[in-house]
């Protein structure tokens, strides 16, 4: 049968790793605006955060994530269209399987019609002649002169009734052949009629079965073009996952040079907070042996005149003089005190290097689609390309380059705050006004936002260290 054929050739396309689609149809309340709202927002903030976490990645990694996701997305609705379509290739299947079904049985009904009225036509034709004979030889023997003939031909009485006998017999199975034959004819036109109607059904059948296969040719038609639509995009999925798979290995290396240079880093401040505990602890031994050696001076200088006043007693038995008893009744002299830098509490009184809102904190991301983990290891500030940066609090600018990864940087040195020394960084300016050495006040400009190295827009990264160690930067901002 031609359906037949047409699904082995549509049966030929083998699909691998169709997704199943769910069809499942359900009624449920009208949102009310307020929900609407309420699930715009969550929208909006699911978006946001995802933006944020795709903007500490690079631009090319995020560009290969877009198009990985894009050819999954087109892929899943490809998916979801053979498996629709495939529904409907076996539903216009069975459709096609059950119209020629009925094709069948209606053309052996009709058969059936077909050779009932050949049957009954056959039955009548012969019951009609053999009527015919009866009527001939009944009518030749059974004339109006026979009634005549009784009473002028020398016939007995007894053959005039044995010929009336006859002629009744004859009479009554002629009846009976009529009677047959009209009940054969009903018969014929019965099976005549049952034929018409047979012939009809056979006519809708062919007809239904013609439109049933035309459905299953274009249903099997839909469903090739649907398989082959996954073949092609399956080919596109497999270069977009080879494309981002690249970038990932990428953004590795990119994060191992990030880790370099911030550990670089590191060591750098590790080494200059070194240096300056050894200066400090330096100074406050020279401090001390100036204390001890102002102590030693006094002790001696009080010794020196414990012995004048002792010789001056044993040769005079005078009243000591006013100067004297001044002398002896003022407290002893003690050398300057040492002034030290108090200690800072709190956050050290660190102030928003930039006028914009932090967008992105300090933290772990994960990449929504490729599915990486990156340490951000600062907090950023969101402002438009040229905007001023301020120093936070007082420093010594001390390092100021360029990096491939952190861009323009600038690194200042605030010294110990609050028991701590602490260390911030600048990274992606467009350019820097201050120079290394130079000292810094708090809230004076040090340079301008930029998107230098790697970055995906104006915007400030700031870095902190505490003694050393890389934190939080919301510990102070």
């Amino acid at each position: 049968m031609e359906a037949s054929a047409s699904w082995a050739r549509a049966g030929r396309f083998a699909v691998v790793g169709v997704t199943a689609l769910s069809m499942g149809l359900s009624l449920a309340p009208v949102a009310s605006a307020d929900e609407l709202t309420d699930e715009r927002d969550r929208i909006n903030a699911r978006r946001a955060a995802s933006q944020n976490q795709l903007s500490e990645f690079s631009a090319e990694l995020n560009q290969a994530a877009e198009t990985l996701a894009t050819s999954q997305a087109k892929l899943t609705k490809a998916r979801e269209a053979l498996a629709a379509a495939t529904a409907a290739r076996k539903a216009a299947q069975a459709e096609d399987a059950k119209q020629a079904k009925a094709l069948r049985q209606a053309r052996t009904k009709l058969a059936q019609a077909q050779r009932d009225v050949a049957e009954n036509e056959r039955r009548v034709q012969t019951e009609a002649r053999l009527v015919g004979a009866t009527v001939r030889e009944t009518h030749q023997q059974n004339t109006e002169l026979l009634g005549i003939a009784a009473f002028v031909t020398d016939i007995e009485t007894g053959d005039v009734n044995s010929k009336m006998q006859w002629s009744s017999t004859i009479f009554n199975a002629t009846q009976a052949q009529m009677d047959r034959l009209q009940v054969l004819q009903v018969k014929l036109e019965a099976a005549r009629k049952a034929q018409t109607e047979a012939e009809k059904e056979v006519s809708a059948a062919r007809e239904r079965a013609a439109e049933k296969l035309t459905a299953s040719r274009a249903a099997a038609s839909q469903a090739d073009r649907a398989a082959a639509s996954v073949h092609e995009l399956v080919a596109v999925n497999r270069r977009a996952k080879a494309a981002a798979a690249d970038k990932v290995a990428a953004e590795k290396e990119r994060q191992k040079v990030l880790a370099a240079e911030s550990g670089a880093v590191q060591q750098r401040i590790q080494r200059r907070i070194a240096a300056q505990k050894a200066a400090e602890a330096k100074a406050a031994a020279e401090q001390a042996k100036q204390r001890q050696q102002a102590a030693d001076k006094k002790a001696a200088a009080e010794k020196a005149a414990a012995r004048r006043a002792a010789g001056k007693k044993s040769s005079s038995e005078q009243k000591p003089s006013a100067t004297a008893s001044k002398a002896a009744s003022a407290p002893a002299a003690t050398s300057a005190p040492v002034a030290t830098t108090p200690a800072v509490s709190g956050n050290g009184g660190f102030s928003s290097p930039v006028g914009g809102p932090v967008t992105s904190p300090f933290g772990q991301r994960l990449h929504p689609v490729l599915h990486i983990w990156k340490l951000h290891d600062g907090m950023d500030f969101g402002a438009a390309c040229g905007a001023p940066m301020m120093a936070p609090a007082d420093g010594v600018v001390t390092e100021q380059y360029f990096n491939a990864g952190y861009g323009n940087r600038l690194i200042l040195d605030h010294g110990n705050v609050g028991g701590h020394y602490v260390t911030t960084a600048y990274n992606h300016a467009t350019n820097y006004v201050v120079g290394v050495g130079q000292r810094v006040r708090k809230g004076q400009v040090i340079g301008y936002v930029g998107t230098t190295g790697y970055s995906t827009g104006c915007h400030l990264h700031l870095m902190v260290w505490r003694d050393g160690a890389l934190v939080n930067p919301s510990t102070y901002f």
